[in-house]
């Protein structure tokens, strides 16, 4: 079924689309079901970084932490990145991205769910894949205190504790 009210385009990212070509159809199918059935598995290693990245999080805040907690974008790369099909997510809690983010371009997002004082982590992802990870005060040792922003030292790695201060 296809919902063409506003909520379909803006909340349920609902669309249609017409496929006559059967190996076109093939592709995205098996796409389709790549994403579909993605896990969610994080990747465990360090590895070099070739996209954007997570490079601070603002988590153990002052004030009200829904009004000021944030996640901040950087684009290492020697190119501008449409952020479109970008997602920042925590467990079951995703937000969509957006924009255009410059060569050397940082971008602050302030995440629609909440970002633990303990045991957190925020994971940045494109198409269903992880493109980097961060956590803190669980498995990795990192620790901002209270009006800190945990951030990131290096861009020349992704799902590295050692990249970050």
């Amino acid at each position: 079924s296809y919902n063409p009210s506003s909520s379909g385009d803006e909340k349920n990212d609902e669309n249609i689309l017409i496929i006559h070509d059967k190996g076109i159809a093939k592709k995205f199918l098996d796409e389709f079901d790549k994403v579909w059935n993605y896990d969610g598995g994080l990747i465990s290693q360090c590895i070099p970084a070739k996209d954007v990245v997570i490079s601070e999080v603002y988590y153990d805040t002052t004030g009200k932490d829904s009004e000021e907690e944030y996640i901040s974008i950087y684009n290492p790369t020697n190119r501008d990145v449409n952020l479109d099909y970008y997602f920042i997510s925590r467990g079951d809690s995703n937000q969509r991205m957006s924009g255009i983010i410059s060569s050397n371009g940082t971008k602050k997002f302030d995440p629609k769910f909440s970002l633990p004082n303990s045991g957190g982590y925020a994971v940045l992802s494109k198409g269903g894949y992880e493109v980097d990870y961060v956590e803190w005060e669980s498995d990795w040792k990192l620790v901002a205190k209270k009006g800190e922003v945990l951030s990131r030292k290096s861009f020349g790695k992704v799902n590295c504790e050692e990249e970050w201060k």
